[in-house]
């Protein structure tokens, strides 16, 4: 709801979505509703959520628990993965999401799943292919000949206040440099159901609070900051 409900207003201009989570279908449909037409594919290879386990869309043996779902940390598997079974999950995951009628604007990757320090080089490798087969830009902090974007910005654990979530977000856009940068942001409303199986649905209602809040859109502004969305990046370079 967050979500739709930013992207709608022109707030924030790029998102991702897991094809491989449960309520895909619930969230096309409110993007859909809401006008949204493109959106980036959010790589899935982990299930970190006890209550909410993600399952993958192929026959990918080496990635899956005795339950049928994805391991909560694939550092801890990365011996048993097989680069095929990445390799086939991944495209199942970018087609599901291009059938559902959106234009793909890019890749990004669930708890930096294809990182060479979480995945290792051979997965990494996999997301490098696909974003040339596919002619989508991805996001990475390892080293690539293809990355666009160079600096990427996101907080997660040590800032579980909202005055320390927000001052982070004014520092960052009032001493910013003067190029191009990815800020990672993951808003929420704090709804019960997302308490029943996280325990960050404090941090993401924050998330929702700041970047919807009138002093956010001042502040791009007012220190020079032009919003942009994956398409315009890729056109750009």
């Amino acid at each position: 709801h967050a979500i739709v409900e930013i992207l709608s207003q022109g707030i924030i201009r790029s998102a991702s979505i897991m094809a491989a989570a449960p309520h895909y279908d619930d969230a096309v449909e409110k993007l859909k509703s809401a006008g949204v037409s493109q959106i980036g594919v959010h790589l899935t290879l982990s299930s970190e959520y006890q209550a909410l386990q993600f399952s993958p869309l192929s026959s990918a043996p080496s990635l899956i628990n005795q339950q049928g779902a994805f391991y909560p940390d694939i550092r801890k598997i990365r011996d048993q993965i097989k680069v095929e079974d990445v390799s086939r999950e991944f495209e199942q995951q970018i087609s599901k999401v291009v059938d559902s009628g959106f234009r793909v604007t890019h890749l990004d990757g669930h708890m930096f799943c294809y990182e060479k320090d979480e995945g290792g080089d051979e997965i990494f490798s996999v997301v490098e292919q696909l974003s040339l087969n596919h002619s989508l830009p991805f996001r990475s902090y390892s080293s690539s000949k293809f990355q666009i974007i160079k600096k990427i910005h996101m907080i997660w654990d040590g800032y579980d206040g909202e005055e320390e979530r927000f001052r982070y977000y004014r520092s960052l856009l009032t001493n910013r440099s003067p190029a191009l940068a990815e800020l990672i942001i993951h808003p929420g409303i704090d709804l019960t159901q997302m308490r029943l199986f996280s325990s960050t649905a404090s941090r993401r209602c924050y998330d929702y609070r700041f970047f919807t809040s009138k002093e956010f859109v001042d502040l791009t502004p007012n220190n020079h900051i032009r919003i942009v969305d994956w398409p315009e990046v890729l056109a750009e370079h």
